[in-house]
This record gives C-alpha cells, sequence and structure tokens, in this order.
C-alpha cells in the first residue's frame, strides 16, 4: 500500500521535498475517504465520470479510457479504480 499511496500523493501534487517531511506510512488514502474524495475530485475535475456502487467503480474518461473495477467493499474499488486510473495517466502523459 505504501507505494501505491506514493503514486496517489504524486498525483495530487506531493513533491519530493514534500516526501522528506511526511513519512509514507501516515498516507491514508487506502483507509480513508476524507482521503480519497479529493482524488476522486480531482479526476473528475480532469473531464472523467466516476461511477461507485456496492463493491463497484467505474471511470470513464474523455480519452477513451473506460475501466470497472471490483472489490470487497465500495471503497477497496474505489481506491483500486483511482490506482489504475493513475497508473494508465502517468502512462499516456
Amino acid at each position: 500500500m505504501k507505494t501505491e499511496n506514493k503514486l496517489i500523493a504524486e498525483f495530487m501534487g506531493f513533491t519530493n521535498e514534500a516526501f522528506e517531511k511526511v513519512n509514507l506510512l501516515t498516507l491514508k488514502y487506502n483507509t480513508s475517504w476524507d482521503w480519497l474524495m479529493p482524488v476522486v475530485e480531482k479526476i473528475e475535475d480532469m473531464g472523467s465520470e466516476i461511477v461507485i456502487t456496492n463493491a463497484e467503480c467505474t471511470i470513464s474518461a474523455p480519452s477513451g479510457y473506460h475501466k470497472e473495477t471490483m472489490g470487497k467493499k465500495r471503497f477497496g474499488a474505489t481506491y483500486n479504480a483511482v490506482i489504475e486510473f493513475i497508473n494508465e495517466y502517468n502512462k499516456n502523459k
């Protein structure tokens, strides 16, 4: 989870200087809606549509990106979808 949380933090604008001040274990993207929802909102602000239901999350982007992810619960599915979206975003930027 530490690697994925760092990936999200970088997407959210954390710099190397910020990482020097923050222990990666303090990042709560993988455990807290309060941390994850701003990431969801940023993805939506980029023009993507996100649909979260029961244990599934779908992200569709104007670029044609479309991915459905599953999890044991809503949070896990959303976290997984965010990770997959960011990985794809980083490949194409």
